[in-house]
């Protein structure tokens, strides 16, 4: 509750560092109690507080358990929406001592135009190009064979962080 309440506070006086700082140890906090998931999510988070501002001590100062973060999870699960996000993260990164291979090899991604993301499904990509060709929700369900709430559902998890962000914008579909 404190660091909630912390947040709050920060928040309302615009201490865009003091939010960085309370967002990485909540992040040290759900990774001492083993919640790789949520440690992830608030560690994203401070990555984006951080990145336009390039506010790097507390990421400095947590070295050591933001590299045990990022070593055990899959580089793919980096979702940064944002180049200027990526490009911070791959800066914290090299600071790191890491250890995950698939992560270190492909760390130079970050610097490009290319996130580190999942490639869509067939079907995701199936979905994408009806919704580009202007399908509704109860079109795309009956070409599918899918229920409407499925096809709202998919069509809402491709989110601005995923690799869907990026095949929307290369057919220049709009978000739903």
């Amino acid at each position: 509750m404190l660091i909630a309440e912390e947040t709050r506070l920060a928040k309302q006086d615009g201490r865009i560092a003091r939010l960085v700082e309370l967002a990485l140890a909540e992040t040290t906090i759900a990774i001492c109690s083993h919640n790789p998931q949520p440690a992830a999510r608030h560690f994203v988070r401070a990555i984006g507080l951080a990145a336009r501002r390039r506010i790097i001590r507390p990421f400095r100062d947590r070295a050591e358990t933001i590299a045990g973060l990022v070593n055990e999870t899959k580089a793919t699960a980096w979702g940064f929406a944002l180049d200027e996000e990526r490009k911070f993260f791959f800066e914290i990164c090299n600071g790191l001592p890491l250890t995950n291979s698939f992560l270190v090899d492909h760390l130079d991604q970050l610097q490009g135009d290319n996130p580190l993301l999942e490639t869509p499904t067939a079907r995701e990509l199936q979905l994408l190009s009806l919704i580009e060709a202007g399908l509704s929700n109860q079109q795309l369900a009956d070409r599918l064979n899918l229920s409407v709430a499925t096809v709202k559902w998919t069509s809402t998890t491709c989110t601005p962080s995923s690799a869907c962000r990026a095949a929307r914008q290369r057919w220049h579909v709009p978000e739903r």
